[in-house]
């Protein structure tokens, strides 16, 4: 999983970064910020993550205005010491809100609350293939029971041009 972590205070970031490794050591934490503007021109100029976790207030401004500066399709925990933003977080693409001092547990929480998230979308994913394929893939009838006076053959559908009805039969 490729996390990137924005946080303007080091020792926050390193914590964070600590706990994640005692998690799960497959994580990789592939790039800090600590202002608005250094995380929104990453973005733009095409950085590519699984997971964000985002301090609210950063060296020059709130979070928020990333997202009004920019369209993120990322799953965001955010991690601050105030709990009077947690409504405006979670109207973003928020998994979790952490306050800090984060412990090991919550995160882990959080971490878990993501991974199921990644297994319900990883599962439409796949439902929505398979329905596709089928539809692909759907058997249609290959021939056709037709009566003829008193009788009923069997033509096959390769040899039929169109249908034609007569007297509503």
């Amino acid at each position: 999983m490729k996390v990137v972590i924005v946080e303007d205070e080091k020792l926050s970031a390193d914590h964070l970064s600590l706990l994640l490794q005692r998690i799960n050591s497959n994580i990789q934490i592939i790039n800090y910020f600590d202002s608005v503007k250094a995380t929104t021109k990453a973005f733009e100029e095409g950085l590519q993550a699984d997971l964000l976790f985002l301090d609210i207030h950063l060296a020059d401004g709130k979070s928020f205005e990333i997202f009004t500066k920019i369209k993120l399709d990322i799953a965001i925990i955010f991690t601050t010491a105030y709990d009077n933003y947690a409504i405006q977080a979670f109207k973003q693409n928020s998994i979790d809100y952490l306050l800090k001092p984060i412990s090991q547990k919550d995160l882990n929480y959080a971490l878990e609350k993501y991974n199921n998230q990644q297994q319900i979308g990883n599962k439409r994913l796949i439902d929505n293939i398979t329905t596709a394929y089928e539809q692909l893939n759907k058997q249609y009838k290959s021939r056709f029971l037709v009566k003829f006076g008193q009788s009923i053959s069997t033509v096959q559908t390769d040899d039929i041009h169109h249908f034609e009805s007569q007297d509503s039969l």
